[in-house]
């Protein structure tokens, strides 16, 4: 092997050499006659001889033209000798050429080459070529000073071939720009000059590429930033930028008929040309001329490398726009107005411009490739008034030019108009539609009188569908080929017949309906799970034919899934979910696939669904997670030794610097997090990060100059851990420490983009900037640059991955899951979920891929993702559909805001009507502060002091805050130091030194600070309480009971199974006693849970409670208390229970009705085990009760009596 080493770059630069020897050769024939060997074309060095003969066989040659690319396909008149035409071109530079001839008419009669063999090009024009270096790319010929420019040299061979060459190529830099730039042996080019000339946009230099007496130049711009030409604008306008030395320069093409007087251009700086000016949709031809009046020295634009010919071309998209109608009840739209982004054009409020039969309607531009926007409707500029306040998205079709979107006051849901691709086959039959665009766009399609379908010799009546603003007709199809038009009968009376604007393909619109035999299957991994699983299905198909599926799909009813869920088509696979509430035994998951053609294919997917089992008591389900979020660096430093591994001499005081903290120090505070009551650690990513100072070129004084990926979220290497946070085995360490705990880790993770400086065209002068080595770990896995596309964007200039290629998803998910086995302890712990960045700006088919290969490892791993602004209302599809298992939710925290304002009616309301979106498979994580927002405790504070420093009223409010999260369905996330009073603003302008407050550190001095320590009890109380109920707070149903805005209080019923829950939040400054019938036995014991206080059932029934005042906690939970001897006896029953259950997994537990006869016994009872669910069957549809514990507890019969000091329910 060692040999074969050695012999590997003689050899490279041996092929290179041969290769390089056809390029140059002295004469070579090629287009080798496919009939009487005639030999149309010969090269001879920089020369071809073009050759045709007098007659071909189809035709006497009178007079014969050869025109092409190689000039400008002017006709060129060839000469008769004897029965040959001929004619040679000389002084022709090494490339590939396009070319014809013309024969007898020189206006008409095109006749191509039919003796060359040689590829043709794509529009079927034949081609020479003249062998040589033809090139050196990449195109773009601008060099940003401070960055890497990597050149290649392209060579041609006769035979049309192409080859980037590596080897033998001598790089070399014009005599005249060696001071301005300078070139490796390997063709890295950066320049040596650190600015442009005041007054000048670019300086010129050239390099050469030289191999074997073959040689090429390139001009390049050196630039201080890149310029775009031509730049397609908002508007309905293009700008052309053009370098260029001269004083006068004009713009010429179909644009202005050809006319060479051209357009004149404005000089903005010297060497910089730019020309504004409106363009109609379609494809343009261009070039610029330094003198008007004259062809002479004609040439297409430098920064555009989409050419035709010699000329340069400009496609121009037609506009596109969203427009959304808006409807209210009322009728009133006065101030009210869109709030949108994400649109590519401009973000930000657009107004209502019309208003048409009672609703109003905005138009919205967007960029062609925009897939979705953004949106909130509100009234005027304060956002107190939000008509259904959450983030909410309208999808954009590819290719659409107009959407429109119908939003109804009060209704989550929009309504958008389909989008006509063409025919529609189901099952045998097309559905037909037609839209004329332009009358869509202004909302005039009611105008058309009449529109027939065209088909089989029939003329059919299409029907007007007025909601979606469209002709439609079903038609029954025979198999084969059908052509088809409509005939469109306007306001005016005249008819016309059109082709499907949607499917039109050289002048004609086809269909075509085949009936093809498929045999479908599928296999699931694995095959026995029980709730807390995920499985995997992998669709498989065998047929003769050609086939593409439309759409392929699983019905998950049987498993509490959706009916339709579906299958990624170019993954065949999709990870799927139980719910908690399947009963156990064998499911039958039903499989759909619908051809090309519109038939539908079925199989179906057996599954066995067993029954759960508890792995000790810190056994938990994954929507029983309680998240406590810790930035690392900022947490504890528990290893001084790796604080400054790379000698940046770190500003430790500087909020955007390296603090020290790192995973031992979380290891050593595992015993406080245990303490708290959390039983997951999300940590920040742990992957290796760059290492340069960011900050360099700030704009402020030196001591502010600091900005460094302390976080994590700025990867160079997603293989090694980051050498701040410490080795593999203090990641191990603390692995097997939480679980010791029952304290799961979860680490985030980001596949959308990697960190500053890993781009390869970047490149500055600094210490620890990312190597080239580095570098080339991520070549050719960035996309291009310059968009700003939601997904195919980059996103705050991050180097953003090309995820739609397979080959780049499967190496990101590659890096990323191989964490697993690395992580994995002696013990054979590992990590057990990841938290995942940026979920919004990669496609589906990754984060399903991504998915499906985490439950390939381990079925019950789990993800949350980071959709911004998500919500479990508006996810954008991520949740129920194979990607995620649950969401941050970003609008918890303005419902907890909204609440603590006194707003208890609506905030309750929105609560209680999330809930009923949750379930075991599809949750939400809910948060109050992040370290990407600014911090909730932050944003009450009344005073603006944003010093950290807060006053009690507002402590007060936050912990009431914290009272509804900690009692609300969903996980609950803990951003640190939160349950210690810490919190702080967001970043703005850094460089003008707006820091990121939000990420603290740790303030551990705090904990026993009497200042601080109330609302780290009043954490622990809740978490406390969450853990000991976590089946009713995480998979339980929830009543608003009694209270309201006027109230300042609420009562909220929480029910599972058989335990049930009263929770009490009073928003006054007076504590209050509360009595309510109970239906309990006098003398039963019910205990507030929050307080440790207990209440005994009088002889009435009734129980009296004392809610506090908001200045102490304000929150009340209250349970029946189990005597010693209930609780003794169930935890026997416990054990009989699991028992049974490990004896007969795979069989429904329950009776026939769905109900357990044992367990219903213990709830008539009337005396409940608060974790009463631990001896039931977790898997089953288990009956809640008739008269559990508060059951009946709020017979609210009448209405609620209020007095200030005791209030009777």
């Amino acid at each position: 092997m060692k040999s074969m080493k050695k012999m590997k770059r003689p050899l490279s630069i041996f092929m290179t050499l041969v290769f390089l020897a056809t390029l140059i050769h002295i004469s070579v024939k090629v287009a080798n006659a496919a009939e009487n060997n005639f030999q149309t074309i010969t090269v001879t060095g920089q020369s071809v001889t073009f050759s045709y003969p007098a007659n071909d066989g189809e035709r006497e040659i009178t007079s014969l033209w050869v025109k092409g690319s190689f000039n400008g396909w002017s006709n060129v008149p060839l000469e008769k000798d004897g029965d040959v035409w001929t004619v040679t071109v000389d002084n022709l530079s090494a490339g590939t050429y396009e070319y014809g001839f013309v024969a007898n008419d020189i206006g008409s009669g095109w006749i191509g080459d039919k003796f060359n063999t040689f590829p043709k090009a794509g529009n079927g024009n034949p081609q020479f070529a003249i062998g040589g270096l033809s090139s050196i790319q990449p195109f773009d010929p601008q060099l940003v000073i401070g960055e890497e420019k990597q050149l290649k040299a392209v060579g041609v061979k006769e035979d049309l071939t192409t080859g980037v060459l590596t080897d033998g190529v001598v790089w070399s830099v014009a005599e005249n720009s060696k001071d301005l730039v300078e070139i490796n042996e390997k063709g890295l080019v950066t320049a040596k000059i650190t600015d442009i000339p005041e007054g000048k946009g670019y300086v010129n230099a050239e390099v050469t590429a030289e191999v074997n007496g073959s040689k090429i130049s390139k001009k390049l711009y050196v630039v201080k930033e890149k310029t775009v030409s031509p730049v397609i604008n908002s508007d309905g306008t293009a700008t052309f930028n053009v370098p260029y030395d001269g004083d006068k320069l004009y713009l010429v093409g179909d644009i202005n008929g050809w006319d060479n007087k051209g357009i004149e251009m404005k000089k903005v700086a010297d060497g910089l040309f730019t020309h504004t000016m409106p363009i109609t949709p379609g494809r343009h031809l261009y070039k610029f001329l330094p003198t008007s009046g004259s062809w002479d020295g004609e040439f297409p634009d430098p920064l555009n490398a989409e050419r035709d010919g010699v000329n340069s071309v400009l496609v121009m998209p037609s506009p596109c726009e969203v427009q959304v109608k808006y409807i209210r009840k009322d009728g009133d739209y006065t101030d009210w107005n869109l709030w949108v982004w994400s649109t590519g054009v401009n973000d930000g409020r657009v107004d209502f411009t019309e208003i048409k039969d009672g609703a109003a309607i905005a138009h919205v531009t967007v960029t062609p490739t925009t897939r979705n926007i953004g949106f909130k409707v509100r009234k005027g500029e304060d956002w107190k008034v939000v008509d259904v306040n959450v983030d909410r998205s309208i999808s954009i079709a590819e290719g659409s030019e107009v959407t429109k979107a119908i939003v109804t006051e009060g209704e989550l849901d929009i309504y958008t108009l389909p989008t006509i691709t063409g025919p529609v086959l189901r099952e045998g039959k097309a559905n037909f539609y037609y839209r004329d665009m332009k009358l869509f766009r202004e909302g005039k399609m009611d105008t058309i009188k009449s529109v027939k379908l065209k088909i089989d010799g029939k003329s059919l009546d299409m029907t007007y569908d007025e909601k979606d603003e469209l002709f439609k007709y079903e038609y029954t199809l025979n198999e084969g080929i059908t052509e088809y038009k409509f005939e469109v009968t306007t306001a005016d009376g005249n008819s016309k017949e059109v082709t499907d604007h949607a499917n039109t393909v050289d002048g004609k619109s086809i269909i075509e309906y085949r009936n093809p035999k498929i045999d479908l299957s599928a296999t699931i991994t694995p095959d026995k799970v029980d709730y807390n699983d995920n499985a995997v299905v992998k669709v498989n198909f065998d047929s003769a034919e050609d086939i593409k599926f439309q759409e392929v799909y699983v019905d998950l009813t049987s498993v509490g899934g959706a009916a339709k869920v579906n299958v990624d088509p170019e993954l065949m696979a999709l990870t799927i979910a139980i719910k908690d509430t399947t009963t156990a035994g064998d499911k039958n998951i039903p499989l759909i696939a619908i051809d090309q053609y519109g038939n539908e294919h079925k199989g179906n997917i057996k599954l066995t669904v067993k029954t759960r089992q508890s792995i000790g008591e810190d056994d938990f389900d994954w929507d029983e997670a309680r998240i406590y979020f810790i930035v690392t660096d900022r947490f504890n430093n528990g290893d001084p030794s790796n604080d400054d591994p790379n000698g940046e001499n770190y500003n430790k005081n500087h909020l955007e610097s390296y603090h020290g903290g790192d995973i031992k120090g979380i290891t050593e505070k595992l015993d406080y997090l245990d303490d708290l009551g959390i039983n997951t650690i999300w940590i920040t990513p742990i992957v290796d990060n760059i290492d340069f100072n960011l900050a360099s070129n700030w704009d402020v004084a030196d001591d502010l100059k600091s900005q460094y990926a302390y976080h994590g979220y700025w990867a160079k290497n997603f293989e090694a851990m980051d050498e701040h946070l410490g080795s593999i085995e203090d990641l191990r360490e603390l692995i097997d420490e939480a679980h010791d705990r029952g304290i799961k880790i979860m680490v985030d993770v980001v596949l959308n983009h990697a960190g500053y400086g890993m781009h390869p065209n970047e490149t500055i002068n600094i210490k620890n900037f990312p190597t080239a080595e580095e570098k080339a770990k991520f070549e050719g896995m960035f996309r291009e640059r310059g968009t700003t596309d939601t997904v195919k964007g980059e996103l705050s200039g991050l180097p953003d991955f090309l995820t739609e290629n397979p080959e780049v998803r499967a190496k990101l998910i590659e890096w990323q899951t191989s964490w697993l086995e690395r992580a994995k302890t002696e013990k054979g712990n590992t990590i057990d979920y990841f938290r995942v960045d940026t979920t919004k700006h990669v496609e589906s088919t990754t984060w399903k891929a991504f998915k499906n290969r985490l439950t390939e490892l381990n079925p019950t791993f789990k993800m949350i993702g980071e959709n911004y602004g998500a919500s479990i209302e508006s996810h954008g599809g991520q949740l129920g559909s194979g990607q995620f298992d649950s969401l941050l939710d970003f609008s918890f925290k303005d419902i907890a805001k909204d609440f603590i304002a006194g707003n208890i009616d609506s905030a309750i309301d929105r609560t209680l009507e999330r809930e009923k979106l949750m379930d075991n498979t599809a949750t939400v994580g809910n948060f109050l502060s992040s370290h990407d927002e600014n911090g909730f405790l932050w944003t009450l504070d009344k005073e603006g002091n944003n010093n950290g420093v807060y006053d009690k009223e507002e402590i007060d409010k936050f912990k009431l805050a914290v009272s509804l999260q900690m009692t609300s369905k969903g996980q609950p996330v803990v951003y640190y130091g939160e349950e210690l009073g810490a919190s702080g603003r967001q970043s703005g302008n850094m460089s003008a030194g707006e820091f990121s407050e939000n990420r603290y550190d740790m303030p551990w001095e705090r904990v026993n600070d009497a200042k601080y320590n109330h609302i780290l009890e009043h954490y622990k109380a809740l978490l406390s309480v969450r853990d000991k109920y976590s089946h009713v707070f995480s998979k339980g149903t929830s009543e608003k009971l009694a209270g309201g805005n006027e109230d300042k209080f609420v009562i909220i019923g929480k029910t599972y199974e058989n335990t049930k829950l009263l929770v009490a939040i009073n928003q006054d400054v007076e504590a209050f006693d509360i009595t309510f019938g109970t239906g309990l036995e006098e003398g039963t014991v019910l205990v507030d849970e929050y307080r440790g206080e207990s209440y005994t059932i009088d002889k009435d029934g009734n129980c009296t409670f004392t809610l506090p005042s908001i200045e102490d906690g304000g929150t009340s939970i209250l349970a029946v208390q189990l005597s010693e001897e209930d609780e003794d006896k169930d935890d026997n029953d416990d054990v009989d229970d699991k028992d049974d259950q490990d004896s007969d997994n795979d069989k429904d537990e329950t009776d026939k009705d769905g109900s357990n006869s044992k367990d219903e016994e213990k709830g008539n009872s009337g005396k409940i085990d608060p974790d009463n669910f631990d001896k039931l069957p977790k898997t089953g549809g288990m009956p809640i009760f008739d008269l559990l514990a508060i059951g009946v507890l709020l017979v609210v019969a009448g209405a609620l009596l209020m007095r200030k000091k005791s209030k009777k329910v």
